[in-house]
């Protein structure tokens, strides 16, 4: 197979898998929302979890598919990323210029990646937590005091009963 036209193909899979993609991307988010899974509604027999299971599957064939494709042009991306660096200099770089401009782009792209899943990783929190330490919670643990409030069901105490009812009182 020529040049041309494996450059042809892996552009057309690149396509039909970036179209299989959007596809199921939109039927999780309209067809099958959140909340409709469990096997409550499915889609040609799958439920939401399924569907996001075969989404992840087509999003690792479409990077490695770009991957192939940016593999095939890896000169031209040399070139355009070091006439990019030098700015307004239309001459052709050298072939050291070109790779380590190259080398230089897919460092700076993998260190961004893996900045964001880092920084994606240090923001994960435990589900064990008691949930009245989350915002809902805490909202919820409000409205069932203000209730008491109404109902007169309170103590009293004012500031010193809203410490010890949040574990600060020494009673």
């Amino acid at each position: 197979m020529n040049r041309n036209r494996l450059n042809f193909v892996v552009d057309l899979l690149t396509f039909i898998v970036a179209l299989a993609l959007v596809s199921t991307g939109l039927m999780i988010y309209l067809v099958l929302p959140p909340g409709s899974g469990r096997g409550k509604l499915l889609l040609l027999g799958m439920d939401r979890h399924a569907w996001g299971e075969l989404h992840l599957v087509i999003a690792l064939v479409a990077i490695a598919l770009v991957l192939l494709h940016v593999a095939l042009h890896w000169p031209w991306v040399c070139t355009m990323v070091c006439r990019a660096m030098k700015r307004g200099d239309r001459a052709m770089p050298e072939s050291r210029s070109r790779s380590l401009a190259g080398i230089a782009a897919v460092l700076a792209v993998v260190g961004l990646i893996g900045g964001l899943l880092w920084g994606a990783a240090m923001m994960v929190e435990s589900g064990d937590r008691d949930p009245a330490d989350t915002p809902a919670g805490q909202r919820e643990h409000r409205d069932e005091r203000s209730q008491a409030d109404a109902g007169g069901e309170r103590s009293g105490g004012g500031m010193r009963e809203r410490h010890r009812l949040r574990g600060g009182g020494r009673e």
